[in-house]
């Protein structure tokens, strides 16, 4: 988030380089900060608010211009357990609501629980591919199920079922939700339920 501007300011900003006018996306920002139970934090700048309440502003910044796809590299690295079970609910909600491909670096497993696919990688190797709908795991040739016991880098790439009509990737800022700029690695399917996890 930028420190010197508002929730409205910060979650209007992809609007903004739409070309949107002033009153519409001040409009639709007001809307989804409300939805997601920031109403009363409209005119708040992030050093006024709680971690858990700045990613919210995050999650309606990369949702506010209808992306295709979000990258969100550990989105919930620097919050408590309350605060991140809090924020993948109304992430996940949203991207599901809209039909969003949501692709997520994380080293947390709690947080791969919650996409349709997990790509497990290795050393920039793919290991297996769970597919959590179904329970089917494929494995990959000359990597072995000990390969994935460690804990490491975790990818989750996470979609709506329904959204299969090979979402084209966009990775400017104005589709991309970052908390943690950790460089990790991301990796993206182009049909819906797909999610990823690395892990060495």
């Amino acid at each position: 988030l930028v420190p010197t501007l508002t929730a409205v300011e910060n979650v209007c900003m992809p609007l903004m380089f739409d070309g949107a006018p002033k009153g519409r996306r001040e409009k639709l920002a007001k809307a989804l900060l409300t939805q997601i139970g920031l109403g009363k934090r409209l005119r708040n700048k992030p050093t006024e608010m709680s971690g858990g309440q700045q990613q919210r502003v995050s999650i309606a910044r990369a949702l506010i211009n209808n992306p295709k796809i979000i990258y969100a590299d550990e989105p919930t690295g620097n919050l408590d357990t309350k605060n991140t079970k809090e924020i993948m609910d109304i992430l996940i909600k949203r991207v599901r609501e809209n039909g969003v491909t949501l692709v997520m670096v994380t080293h947390n497993p709690e947080l791969a629980a919650y996409a349709d696919r997990v790509i497990y990688m290795r050393d920039g190797q793919i290991q297996k591919i769970l597919d959590q709908r179904t329970g089917e795991t494929q494995e990959f040739a000359g990597n072995s199920e000990s390969d994935n016991d460690g804990a490491g880098d975790s990818a989750s790439d996470n979609s709506n079922s329904n959204n299969n009509d090979n979402a084209n990737a966009n990775s400017n800022d104005n589709n991309n939700y970052n908390d943690n700029n950790n460089g990790g690695d991301k990796s993206g399917n182009d049909s819906g339920g797909d999610a990823v996890k690395r892990e060495g």
